[in-house]
């Protein structure tokens, strides 16, 4: 009888057991169900994890996006780029701009015609602009995706948009909200690139469970909570944290970096005899006074590389003194306003390039 009973409390317990392991496995499976299939509704994910490039944009994707207000249909091409999809070659008679940058150039603020490379492209027919910025994305990314698949794409103008905090990302091994990123360093002069570093300096921004790089990059359903809840309920220690993060790289040569970039993608390109330029996007602040001393050396780098350098301070402040807002209020990024200032001053620009082969 005894006997019985202690086999009889054994079974009981390994079924608790078999139960509680049932929950653990079935729980997560259902949670990520429910979030890929309101994901597939009503907010088709854009951006994806890329393990050589950090992250990337998702192809033929499309969503709504809300600012102050303002509803827009943000559409992702088979590339994964902003505008029309183009052939494979260069349709007869057309040159061919590839623009890079970041979330400036991706525009995900504005509609499709709002674009600013979209109005270059509509404006001028003798030219096929291909929108490749990505949110977040810094030089030395915008560069690795240049080599491994922009410059099979025929471009015969590159142009690199530049903003205020890539100097700092060069330097930066992760992104906080999205995850690890390709680096630079300078070592013996010469410029070298991490492309695949270590997660550890990211994972301290993210919800700490095992395997996170692995559920960032596959998971929906981590993505959500650690995105929509763990940061956003942790947002005052993490910006703190991240501000640390950023003073550790001010000893990094930040103007170094990016003059071994912009020399090697020129090099690339002029090899296979394609033009490349810069763009140079101002902060709101910055257009506010028509003032940058931060662009001041690069342009000077430009200047002293040969490489056309175009500043979009002075077309923005003009908005600015017309008495119309070229920047969202509560957002760092160009409204329509700004996106059309842009086209204006880099349509011409663009021309000029082509007119001067330089």
């Amino acid at each position: 009888m005894e006997l019985q009973k202690k086999r009889f409390d054994t079974r009981k317990i390994l079924h608790k057991f078999l139960y509680v392991c049932f929950l653990v496995c079935i729980i997560p499976l259902l949670c990520e169900g429910v979030v890929r299939v309101y994901s597939w509704l009503f907010l088709p994910k854009q951006m994806k994890i890329d393990s050589a490039l950090g992250w990337c944009h998702a192809s033929n994707s499309q969503r709504y996006r809300t600012t102050e207000g303002v509803k827009v249909l943000v559409v992702q091409n088979k590339l994964g780029h902003r505008g029309p999809n183009y052939e494979s070659q260069t349709a007869s008679g057309k040159k061919r701009v590839l623009v890079l940058g970041d979330s400036f150039t991706e525009g995900s603020h504005v509609g499709e015609d709002e674009l600013f490379s979209n109005i270059i492209a509509n404006t001028y027919s003798n030219l096929e602009v291909m929108n490749a910025g990505v949110g977040g994305w810094s030089t030395v990314q915008e560069y690795l995706y240049l080599k491994e698949f922009g410059i099979n794409l025929h471009p015969n103008l590159v142009l690199l948009m530049f903003y205020d905090n890539d100097l700092d990302e060069n330097c930066l091994s992760f992104y906080p909200a999205i995850g690890p990123r390709p680096f630079a360093s300078i070592q013996n002069g010469r410029l070298v690139i991490n492309q695949y570093p270590s997660p550890e300096e990211w994972r301290k921004y993210v919800l700490p469970l095992p395997f996170a790089q692995e559920l960032n990059q596959y998971s929906l359903a981590y993505n959500f909570i650690n995105f929509r809840v763990y940061q956003t309920l942790r947002a005052p220690y993490l910006n703190r944290l991240e501000y640390e993060d950023v003073k550790k790289v001010a000893a990094c040569p930040k103007m170094e970096i990016l003059k071994k970039l912009f020399q090697e993608a020129r090099q690339m390109l002029t090899e296979r005899g394609i033009l490349f330029a810069v763009g140079l996007v101002p902060s709101k602040k910055d257009a506010q006074r028509g003032i940058s001393d931060l662009q001041a050396p690069i342009l000077s780098l430009c200047e002293a590389e040969g490489i056309p350098c175009l500043s979009l301070l002075r077309p923005l402040k003009e908005e600015y003194d017309k008495g119309v807002k070229p920047y969202w209020d509560s957002d760092i990024h160009w409204n329509k306003i700004g996106h059309r200032a842009a086209s204006e001053a880099l349509g011409p620009y663009i021309q000029a390039i082509f007119s001067s082969g330089r």
